[in-house]
């Protein structure tokens, strides 16, 4: 490849308001001298990912199926995987910190993790298996 041949683009879209990673933008160029069986002679895969914090409908429900969570741990799962606080969940669900940090110590529990970056990583884990299945 020639000296000014970039041989990818990556983009990081941020919310204007709240400078949040919004979007994922990859470019990968294909020439004819790249691929061969490629039917023109240059062309581009365009890869935009959402990043915004979201899970599955239903995904806190296939938590508590898979895990033996109550309603309530399971929604606590579903809120951190989609990157909120323990904060966040007790002043949506109106409960005390306290509460909060009980149905952590619970998930902790039946899900054999012991922090909140273990679990997250766990749940997020479960979230791509769970795109498939539900």
């Amino acid at each position: 490849m020639g000296h000014n041949q970039r041989t990818r683009g990556d983009v990081l879209i941020r919310c204007g308001t709240t400078g949040l990673p919004r979007l994922a933008l990859t470019i990968v160029p294909y020439t004819a001298e790249t691929s061969p069986d490629l039917p023109v002679a240059r062309a581009a895969l365009v890869v935009i990912q959402d990043l915004s914090p979201s899970v599955v409908p239903g995904f806190p429900q296939y938590l508590r199926g898979l895990f033996e969570l109550t309603q309530k741990e399971a929604e606590l799962g579903a809120v951190l995987v989609s990157g909120r606080s323990l904060q966040y969940y007790a002043s949506q669900q109106q409960v005390s910190y306290e509460t909060a940090r009980t149905h952590l110590r619970n998930i902790f529990q039946k899900t054999a993790t012991s922090r909140q970056g273990e679990l997250v990583a766990l749940l997020n884990r479960v979230l791509r298996v769970s795109h498939y299945t539900n």
